[in-house]
């Protein structure tokens, strides 16, 4: 590109300034009678359509978001509670007293020795920080345990505990 070709510091000022004065010409009358036509138009649709389903999509939406949150937590707490282990088509039921069995001929019973306890850690919750008589704070914490006998009559039974351990804290 020469010296000649490129355009002057005055020749670029004037075409600044003549963009700069220029104004968009006014629409016509009809162009406007014809644009507030078809707003109009599509409001009046739009408002038609939109007022019997406003609700109902309203309510679908919360709803979906409800069962989306739902879902999430089944499967949170699927995965984090903790089952108590089955064996060999035993079922523990936590609350359920366990069932006699009916003798048809009366049966002498020797006297037996005390049960032998085995303890079986399920899980642990900590509760957090919660303040005792008000004033004191402390952690709380829970232990889930299943009890089993070793061995003797009792074998089939699990008694669940819950130890709740209560630990002093000091907030500075």
């Amino acid at each position: 590109m020469s010296e000649s070709d490129s355009p002057t510091d005055d020749a670029l000022d004037r075409l600044a300034a003549e963009c700069r004065s220029l104004r968009p010409v006014a629409p016509s009358a009809a162009l406007t009678a014809r644009i507030t036509a078809c707003l109009d138009d599509r409001e009046a649709s739009s408002l038609r359509a939109a007022a019997p389903w406003a609700k109902v999509t309203w309510f679908a939406e919360r709803l979906a978001w409800a069962a989306g949150g739902a879902v999430v937590a089944a499967g949170i707490m699927s995965a984090v509670v903790p089952r108590a282990p089955q064996q060999a088509g035993i079922v523990a039921l936590p609350d359920a007293p366990p069932v006699a069995t009916v003798a048809t001929a009366p049966v002498v019973e020797a006297p037996t020795a005390p049960a032998e306890w085995v303890d079986e850690s399920v899980g642990w919750s900590d509760e957090g920080i919660a303040l005792i008589d008000g004033a004191l704070p402390a952690r709380v914490l829970r232990h889930f345990v299943l009890e089993r006998p070793v061995a003797g009559p009792d074998r089939g039974i699990v008694r669940p505990r819950e130890d709740v351990f209560v630990v002093p804290v000091a907030i500075r």
